[in-house]
């Protein structure tokens, strides 16, 4: 989705393919969740490093002295039934945090 419009956490593929229908979809980007990520306080985030590869053989690289991190609003636990809508603990999208 663009700006964490059309992100969910599902339980299972046949719940991905029940929101699929619902929002009458042909296809859809998958991902597994990690259960137990690395966290910081308590809070998910993810890194993002910039990379420039020049050359395989030999290999170089340019990698970018800024990169990006993102942390999620709220303070993760693991996803149950009463917490998987809780996107501000699950997922690190700005557009999602922003206005926790």
């Amino acid at each position: 989705g663009t700006q964490g419009d059309g992100i969910y956490l599902v339980a299972s593929k046949e719940e991905a393919l029940r929101r699929m229908q619902t929002a009458k979809l042909d296809s859809a980007i998958l991902q597994e969740y990690i259960a137990r990520p690395l966290l910081i306080d308590g809070y998910k985030f993810d890194i993002r490093v910039y990379v420039l590869i020049l050359s395989l053989e030999p290999l170089r690289l340019l990698i970018c002295k800024e990169g990006l991190v993102r942390v999620c609003s709220q303070k993760y636990a693991l996803p149950d039934r009463h917490n998987i809508h809780k996107t501000a603990m699950h997922l690190t999208n700005f557009s999602v945090n922003k206005t926790s």
